[in-house]
Formats: structure tokens, sequence, C-alpha cells
């Protein structure tokens, strides 16, 4: 098994600070990087590095698809509706939401409200989560997909697969944010996923950014071993 520890800011750990690990993570916690790693403790800890390392190379492609998807489809609602869109009872169309997201909206209002802060459409798509945008690409948004969203992408995607590959990358960037285990997932597939709907999004920009991704180096080091 390859050592996966970043040469230029970590070292293995020594005994005392494999049992201190061991136990600041959790017997739980590191049992299941034990099982993954044979029952070998070292390379469980080891397992766990790579996979807060892989983890956090995840933010940057995940976050720009996140911010990419909201604004464009912000900007293409906006168009059609005006900002106010997100407040359904004075849209031209109030049937745009149904009623879960239309409640997840007033939720993102309230709470900029109680923070003090004015409830702006732009601070409301920011309070919206990842989760909310996802569900506008479900079965039930049909109708606006082929009158609106589907002329957000470059290519002409199927709905049902843009709504997959959300759906995956939702899962995946819960899991990260909560510190849970993503080693054992096809992180080759969900990378291909975000390039994809990155690319279609803001092809340009996305170019940028995924060059300084330190993802595909992070894989190739998963399959050395």
């Amino acid at each position: 098994m390859t050592n996966v520890f970043d040469k230029s800011v970590a070292r293995p750990p020594s005994a005392s600070e494999l049992s201190d690990l061991c136990r600041s993570l959790s017997k739980e916690r590191i049992g299941s990087y034990k099982r993954a790693a044979g029952g070998d403790i070292a390379k469980a800890v080891e397992l766990h590095m790579w996979n807060t390392r892989v983890s956090g190379s995840f933010y940057g492609p995940l976050q720009f698809v996140e911010l990419a998807l909201r604004n464009a489809v912000h900007d293409r609602m906006s168009a059609t509706y005006g900002p106010s869109w997100l407040r359904p009872s004075r849209s031209p169309n109030s049937k745009i939401l149904n009623e879960k997201e239309a409640r997840r909206v007033s939720e993102a209002r309230a709470q900029l409200r109680q923070r003090k802060k004015k409830p702006t459409a732009g601070r409301v798509v920011a309070e919206l989560n990842f989760g909310f945008w996802v569900a506008l690409f479900a079965n039930r948004y049909d109708n606006l997909w082929h009158s609106k969203l589907a002329h957000m992408f470059s290519s002409r995607p199927r709905r049902r697969e843009v709504h997959e590959a959300l759906t995956h990358l939702r899962d995946l960037r819960n899991r990260i944010a909560h510190h849970e285990p993503i080693h054992q997932l096809p992180l080759d597939e969900r990378y291909y996923e975000i390039q994809w709907l990155a690319k279609m999004l803001a092809p340009d920009a996305a170019s940028w950014v995924l060059n300084y991704s330190q993802v595909p180096q992070l894989l190739a080091e998963r399959r050395t071993w």
C-alpha cells in the first residue's frame, strides 16, 4: 500500500501518536477504516488521512458546481419572471414552485430576518441549500426543465441525467461536510459528473477551476494501493 501521507506536511504517526489518533477519532470511526484496511490499524489511519485529503480536494470543484448551478438557475428564471420568482405569492406565475420548495424559500427568508438581514433575492439564493436547487431538476419540474432550465446548459443533456448527477454530488457534498468516509464511493464517477456539469454550465470558467484540482492526483494515488 502506497503511503498516502503528504510528505511535505506530514509523516506516518509514531506508536504513541497512532494510539492517540485512534482514541481521538473514536473506536467506532476508525473501526470502519480498519475493516477496509484488512484489520491493519496503521493502514486504517493512513486510509483515514487519505480520505481527509481527497475530501478536501473535492471541496473546490463541488463548490464551483453548486455556485454555478444556483446562479444559472436564478439568472434564467429572473430573465422571465424577475428576481421575485422566488416569492411565489408575488410571482406572475404562482405555480413555479411546489409546496415543498416554496416552504424552503419561506424558511430561508425567515432565517435571514432572524439574523437581522433583509431577504433580498441574492441573499435568499445564497441561503437556499444545494438540495433545493437539485430538487428543481426532479420529475415534478419536468415542464420547468423543458421551458427554462434545459437552456442553461451549453449542450442539451437529459433532465434525468442532470438530476441523477446532481443527486450524487449532493450526497457526496453532505458526506464530506459531515466528515464521513467517502473512500468506498465510486469517486472517479463522481469527479466525471463534476466535470460534466461544470463544463456544461460554464465551460471557460470550469477549465480554469479544474486546472487547479488535486482530485485526479489523489485518485491516481489510491489506485496504486
